[in-house]
């Protein structure tokens, strides 16, 4: 029964947003085997982070994920790159959903565009 569901909220989310994360989005989650530190020393969380190029994929990002009815934490830079974080279980459970889908429609260019973007024809082996 939860994988019935856990495929339908994959399938809320919006295509696009799922072509971001394929990208080089990923999650984090607690590890289990430091809770008993206690609440003050290890304060980790269920975590997706969308790690986005420029502010227009950003601001798209965004809207994506409030459309999905997600909360976007608070964005901040990472090299030349903005890393979008959305907090919560059942955010992580949602996107881990996209990791299952066939790899069509996940779509994932970064190397057709990188070469694209240095002008380097891609060569057939």
């Amino acid at each position: 029964m939860t994988k019935n569901r856990g495929a339908r909220n994959a399938e809320l989310l919006p295509r696009r947003l799922v072509q971001l994360f394929a990208r080089n989005g990923y999650t984090r989650g607690p590890s289990f085997a430091r809770v008993d530190e206690g609440h003050q020393f290890y304060k980790k969380g269920w975590e997706v982070r969308l790690v986005l190029r420029d502010r227009t994929e950003l601001d798209e990002a965004r809207r994506l994920l409030e459309r999905a009815g997600l909360r976007p934490g608070k964005v901040f830079q990472k090299h030349q790159s903005w890393i979008q974080p959305v907090y919560g279980r059942t955010a992580v459970e949602r996107f881990n959903q996209v990791r299952k889908l066939p790899h069509d429609e996940r779509l994932k260019g970064g190397v057709q565009r990188r070469l694209v973007s240095l002008k380097v024809p891609l060569r057939k082996r």
